[in-house]
């Protein structure tokens, strides 16, 4: 006999909120004819912009386009001399582009190219006498271009290399101190090679080193103040080093698009205002007059792992000198009603002079709905230019679902970015008894789930690994009281169950209240397997206690001893039934068999100790209790 659930899935639209980030990134044009890729290259010089090869949506390319900054648009330029490829990388030197390696319809590369604007020629020259690979680290500076790490037909490397532009030449030089990698972050800064992040195997890594050309030393230097992130875009500008966007550790989109700078002077990392969206997967950029545009690449951003169309910049010096923005609202968009909610905002200094607000003279911030003040506080401190805060201005209790705006009163240039619009939905209700159904995806072994109570803590859970591949789990779900609860769906991985990006079967997960004869009432959340996620949470409000003991004809239902102490189980229920089955915490079914009825002994020796629900089954009809076993 095979254990089957015999209640059916629901469907509802499930509400999941971000933070709202505005201001500082401004939208530019999209590259013409719909071209979208990963893992192209991007430069400026002579006061345009250019984009080439890449992976696209029709394979590996070797389009290339130019961007005038003025017009804010793009023009196709002659193709790429060399193979279409994707994963390549590039750095330019003395006003002329460097570009080379990548992967090829056939094969992997280890070319070198050198491209001149004033000619708009392409020349090759002297291919590495190192490895064919993709996405290593290339920095040009002071006449050099150094090469290394990067993936291959064998696996990661981490040797290193020198060309010499004058001679066209290559030498191989002393190994990347730390283990082999792809797809790293590296600039060059006064002469110095800075080269650190990226992936291998299942580590993804947030350290960096620098290495002296003088002297062929590598030194570790100051790691990244966050995750571990691969497959972002960098660049150096101005003395200073940035990386911007990239998968976080988990080698998914992270929830913003984090932008860092690193100062080698101080050796400190200072992060700088994310770009719109989640991060992206291999992106391009360029600066360009002083703003750095971010171009093209891919991300769950849209719930999917899609191309991305739209493009961004950034003023890396700001226009204005004098402009804090309340540019993200940072609390709870989903809460219990009546719950006390902090309403917290991110201040940010979008000027070009450090803003300072002492406590003579601090900055008011008010919380406004239907434009009645109903909430302030003052803030005082001192923010540098794209220096950023959390600033929480006291709590509020939503009793519906409420939009209100944030607002700092502020005497300064913009006037616009000085407040920031968000709404806070109110939970669903339901009651003590609910069913959770998980259809997991090609990765089961990634999906767990929880629920906490107001106070955080946990009322039951299943961890990463309790759940098998593609398949279909009940699992009742009796709440202790009334109160605030969170029902939070996890994926280690950080893909979500999005098994369809993958070439399998995506996932599903839905939530539903019972009433008193185990029938569904309402469904309060519902997952459909179509985007990523590390979590999932949404609120609910258990409004009613109820006791499943019908089943669903009507005919009386019970069972006792329970709770279970020792020896067996004795049942009793007047429906139509065939079949009982008993589920433990983790909906699997660890028991079940033939139902002979009206009253039947079950053994429970063999039980272990814990909640159980039993559930009776037949053509027609279903019914559950709830045991526990001491």
């Amino acid at each position: 006999m095979t254990c089957m659930k015999p209640l059916a899935l629901g469907l509802c639209a499930l509400l999941w909120c971000a933070p709202i980030f505005s201001q500082g990134w401004t939208e530019v044009a999209p590259l013409p004819n719909g071209f979208v890729s990963n893992h192209s290259y991007g430069f400026a010089l002579n006061g345009k912009g250019y984009l080439l090869a890449g992976e696209s949506t029709s394979g590996y390319t070797d389009e290339m386009y130019e961007y005038d900054p003025v017009a804010d648009a793009w023009t196709a330029l002659p193709d790429f001399p060399g193979a279409a490829r994707g994963y390549t990388i590039g750095d330019q030197w003395n006003g002329q582009a460097w570009m080379g390696f990548g992967l090829s319809n056939s094969g992997y590369l280890n070319d070198l190219w050198m491209y001149d604007p004033s000619s708009g020629e392409w020349t090759e020259k002297a291919s590495c006498p190192c490895s064919a690979r993709t996405h290593p680290a290339f920095i040009a500076e002071d006449g050099k271009i150094f090469v290394g790490l990067g993936g291959g037909p064998n696996g990661d490397t981490n040797d290193w290399w020198e060309y010499d532009m004058a001679t066209d030449s290559w030498s191989q030089k002393p190994n990347f101190p730390a283990s082999e990698r792809h797809h790293p972050y590296q600039f060059g800064i006064d002469g110095m090679i800075y080269v650190g992040f990226g992936h291998n195997g299942p580590n993804i890594y947030n350290e960096m080193y620098r290495y002296d050309p003088s002297t062929e030393q590598w030194a570790e230097v100051a790691s990244l103040p966050a995750e571990g992130r691969v497959a972002g875009t960098q660049f150096s500008y101005a003395g200073k080093g940035y990386a911007l966007s990239g998968d976080g550790e988990d080698h998914s989109s992270m929830e913003e698009g984090e932008f860092w700078q690193y100062d080698p002077v101080a050796d400190t990392w200072f992060q700088l205002p994310s770009h719109p969206g989640m991060s992206r997967w291999a992106p391009a950029s360029f600066v360009l007059n002083d703003e750095v545009y971010l171009l093209n690449g891919m991300s769950y951003d849209p719930g999917t792992f899609e191309y991305m169309e739209t493009n961004w910049k950034l003023q890396m010096q700001p226009a204005l000198a004098n402009d804090i923005s309340v540019n993200a609202y940072l609390g709870e968009s989903s809460i219990c009603a009546g719950d006390e909610t902090p309403i917290t905002v991110q201040l940010t200094n979008l000027g070009s002079e450090a803003f300072l607000a002492e406590s003579s003279n601090a900055l008011l911030v008010l919380m406004e709905i239907d434009d009645e003040v109903v909430l302030s506080a003052e803030w005082s401190g001192e923010l540098n230019t794209y220096e950023s805060t959390e600033f929480t201005i006291g709590s509020y209790a939503f009793t519906n679902e409420t939009t209100f705006s944030v607002r700092a009163v502020a005497a300064d240039e913009d006037a616009d970015n000085d407040s920031i619009e968000a709404t806070v939905s109110v939970s669903d209700s339901a009651t003590s008894e609910w069913l959770i159904t998980l259809l997991t995806d090609g990765w089961g072994g990634e999906t767990g789930w929880e629920i906490r109570n107001s106070f955080g803590l946990i009322v039951a859970l299943a961890l990463p690994g309790s759940y098998d591949n593609q398949t279909l789990y009940e699992i009742p779900v009796s709440i202790p009281s009334d109160g605030c609860y969170s029902f939070t769906l996890t994926d280690d991985y950080g893909d979500g169950m999005n098994g369809g990006s993958w070439g399998g079967a995506n996932g599903t997960c839905t939530v539903q209240s019972l009433d008193d004869n185990g029938s569904p009432l309402n469904i309060f959340f519902d997952y459909n397997g179509t985007f990523a996620f590390d979590e999932l949470k949404e609120f609910v409000s258990v409004t009613s206690a109820v006791d499943i003991e019908l089943s669903e004809a009507g005919g009386a239902i019970s069972a006792y001893p329970n709770p279970i102490i020792s020896g067996g189980l004795t049942v009793n229920a007047s429906g139509q039934f065939t079949e009982w089955q008993v589920f433990n915490a983790l909906g699997m079914c660890t028991a079940q068999g033939t139902w002979n009825g009206p009253q039947q002994r079950l053994e429970t020796s063999s039980w272990p100790r814990g909640a159980f629900v039993l559930m009776l089954t037949g053509p027609a009809e279903h019914a559950a209790i709830p045991l526990l076993k001491r």
